[in-house]
């Protein structure tokens, strides 16, 4: 397994599921090879490419006060939150 792969979970509706597993069948891949492929023909379609580099090209140019946050200032205030109303 390549070591740059990352474990994660998606969301899909059932019917959909099942033509991914019948899909990967008949191509004889897996359902996860067939959505990353999925995946990257979307992702990386030429006309999608320009649209992200114009979009990090404008980020670049103008500071829009973003300045990256760690998880535990995403997090702390929702936790804090929820841990005092009692859920």
């Amino acid at each position: 397994m390549n070591s740059n792969i990352i474990r994660t979970t998606i969301t899909l509706p059932a019917d959909l599921l099942e033509a991914a597993k019948a899909a990967a069948y008949y191509r004889k891949t897996s359902v996860s090879e067939l959505i990353r492929s999925g995946l990257r023909e979307e992702v990386y379609r030429p006309e999608r490419k320009q649209v992200a580099i114009r979009k990090i090209s404008f980020i670049g140019k103008y500071k829009l006060g973003y300045r990256g946050l760690s998880r535990e200032e995403i997090y702390e205030p929702y936790l804090k939150e929820k841990l005092s109303s009692g859920y």
